[in-house]
């Protein structure tokens, strides 16, 4: 299973992984729905509810962890090409995505005042 794992994307295995981590509980829930004593249209019912929350969640876990190594991978992206005026809104948090995006802001204008000092001592010869 190693292998199969490591073949897989990081997309792929988020998504794999929030699906594993609802499991028990759906399931747990689906047993007991339709082993109760409900009428038929109660057990429908709660079962289309119960998978489509299941699925939106996933879906919306998989595109919070997702989207924002998007956008940090287009920004190194931008700064590999020379683009210095990428900039991310950095809303003051103190997580670790936060700070990444922080850090990556921060890169073009370190680069920007080395240039200058560079570009001061050279003149100075």
């Amino acid at each position: 299973m190693n292998g199969w794992w490591r073949r897989r994307t990081h997309d792929q295995r988020v998504t794999i992984l929030t699906i594993l981590a609802g499991l028990p509980g759906v399931a747990l829930s689906l047993g007991l729905l339709w082993l109760g004593d409900f009428a038929p249209r109660i057990r429908w019912t709660a079962s289309i509810a119960l998978v489509g929350v299941w699925t939106g969640v996933t879906v919306a876990l998989r595109e919070q962890i997702v989207r924002p190594l998007g956008t940090l991978a287009n920004m190194l992206a931008a700064l590999r090409e020379g683009d210095f005026s990428i900039r991310a809104r950095v809303g003051g948090g103190s997580d670790a995505l936060s700070l990444a995006y922080l850090e990556v802001t921060c890169v073009p204008i370190k680069l920007s005042l080395t240039g200058v000092i560079f570009t001061n001592l050279i003149g100075s010869f």
